[in-house]
């Protein structure tokens, strides 16, 4: 009886210390603040407000130099990216650490291939980046890295590339 006393004291104290009161008739954790009680807890899922798509502008010393951007986010931390000018295309996968979220600074890096007219041809890219995506969901990310000529020639040269991306995340 000594040990069960102490025991129950503390058990109580813990649901009281969390904010529940317990029904001992049900074995139900009530939430004080609701209006209901006697009725267990449900729980929703709330609709997230992270981003999975960023559209904006790319300017930069790889091909394509001027383009629009599409970014899509399949996962917190991966994403695919499009690019399309008027010179050169791009297309590949971006890893983000910590995951992209808003009010939060990121980094990343990817493999980038495409074709475009500086680079005599297809190229490869490789970025090192940062990314900021503001709390209205403002993008602006800035990469550098090894960009690669046209590969497949005798010409095909390891230079280094960079991109300033700024666009809209919705």
């Amino acid at each position: 009886m000594k040990i069960i006393n102490p025991l129950l004291l503390l058990f109580f104290f813990s649901i009281s210390a969390s904010g529940q009161t317990y029904n001992s008739t049900s074995s139900i954790a009530l939430d004080n603040n609701s209006n209901q009680k006697g009725k267990p807890q449900t729980f929703e899922p709330k609709e997230s407000n992270e981003p999975k798509n960023i559209l904006g502008l790319q300017v930069g010393i790889t091909d394509p130099t001027l383009a629009l951007s599409y970014e899509r986010l399949f996962f917190k931390n991966f994403a695919a990216e499009v690019s399309a000018g008027l010179i050169g295309f791009s297309i590949g996968p971006k890893i983000y650490l910590p995951s992209l979220r808003p009010g939060k600074m990121s980094f990343y890096t990817g493999v980038i291939v495409g074709a475009g007219a500086l680079a005599e041809g297809r190229f490869g890219y490789v970025p090192f980046g940062i990314s900021r995506l503001t709390k209205t969901k403002l993008s602006i990310s800035f990469d550098i890295g090894p960009h690669t000529g046209n590969v497949f020639n005798d010409t095909g040269s390891v230079s280094l590339g960079a991109r300033l991306r700024i666009g809209q995340a919705f």
